[in-house]
């Protein structure tokens, strides 16, 4: 048999390295020795790993082969349009947050800020370095938070 650790989150992705053992029995001569396990480090869907076992005699098994491994390593990237990093808005303003996420291997699941896109952003009284933040979160559990400070005055 073929087997793959860690393993697939809900949405069928790892964010790890994948390890793939092979293991099998034999009840006539055993001492039973199996190939050595492959890590997965590559980035991808689809992936795939085999193997074989060999018993005392010298006989091979089948070729068990673990499939459909899908690694994505690699932080989502999100993006703040508005508020601009630094701006200086007068009080009252009408600004609307304006922000982004992607990701291109397993997709994004989640794109949340402070507030939500296109919600207008509170400028009615004085404030120094507000801060305005937005986490990405793709289908493989890799994150990333970007933040934005802004003045109203």
């Amino acid at each position: 048999t073929a087997s793959a650790q860690p393993p697939a989150n809900q949405y069928g992705w790892r964010k790890k390295n994948v390890t793939a053992t092979f293991s099998g029995t034999d009840a006539m001569s055993g001492g039973v020795t199996c190939d050595p396990q492959v890590v997965l480090s590559g980035e991808g869907t689809g992936q795939s790993a085999s193997g074989r076992c060999y018993d005392a005699a010298g006989q091979q098994s089948n070729l068990a082969t673990v499939t459909g491994i899908n690694i994505d390593k690699t932080n989502p990237t999100a993006a703040i349009t508005t508020p601009t990093n630094g701006a200086t808005y007068k009080p009252n303003q009408a600004v609307k947050a304006s922000y982004s996420c992607s990701d291109t291997l397993s997709g994004i699941l989640t794109c949340t800020g402070t507030l939500a896109n296109g919600q207008r952003i509170v400028t009615s009284k004085a404030v120094r370095n507000a801060k305005f933040t937005v986490t990405a979160t793709d289908r493989a559990g890799n994150t990333q938070k970007v933040t934005n400070t802004y003045t109203v005055n």
